[in-house]
């Protein structure tokens, strides 16, 4: 019972430490880039590890965290739709990650471009789209590109048996191959 309880606050306080770095790439890329819909941000890098290492309700829930952060450091009221997206790209990602029996760089690969596809380029896009018009629709081959640098960067991280062991050792497990 203790030690369950115990892997259980790991996993939360991880999680929350990947929200807070969510939010703190994101707060970067709009310094860099604006608060254009159309910026470059590798925000989603910790959902992603979220999503992978504690499953797709961890991985759904540092995505909320991560949105809803921004509103309040920003003053900005949430967009429903936006937390909405942010919540699918790490729970399509996390069920990627889980359910998928393909071999583990190829399911990183599928899992990130689920995600995104799902969250950022359908649902962000559309909720964006109310308030910039047509021009959102360039998030689509952003995000594509985006989906392929966030991949290469998680199947080099996954990849390496040392950073598996840490996320073990954080509660978390990754299902990858040695």
């Amino acid at each position: 019972m203790k030690d369950k309880l115990r892997k259980r606050i790991l996993t939360i306080c991880v999680c929350a430490l990947l929200a807070a770095l969510s939010f703190v790439l994101a707060y970067f890329a709009k310094m860099i880039f604006s608060t254009s819909p159309l910026r470059f941000t590798i925000e989603n890098i910790p959902v992603f590890i979220a999503s992978a290492a504690y499953g797709p309700v961890m991985g759904m829930l540092v995505g909320v965290m991560a949105d809803l952060l921004s509103c309040v450091v920003s003053g900005m009221a949430p967009i429903p739709l936006i937390t909405v997206g942010a919540a699918l790209v790490g729970l399509v990602s996390g069920l990627v990650f889980r359910f998928v029996k393909i071999r583990p760089a190829a399911r990183t690969f599928a899992g990130i471009f689920a995600g995104h596809a799902v969250g950022s380029m359908a649902v962000k896009t559309i909720a964006l789209y109310g308030f910039y018009g047509g021009i959102v629709f360039v998030r689509i081959p952003i995000y594509i590109g985006i989906a392929l640098l966030e991949s290469v960067t998680l199947i080099l991280l996954f990849g390496r048996k040392s950073i598996r062991n840490l996320i073990k050792k954080a509660g978390g497990e990754l299902y990858y191959d040695d």
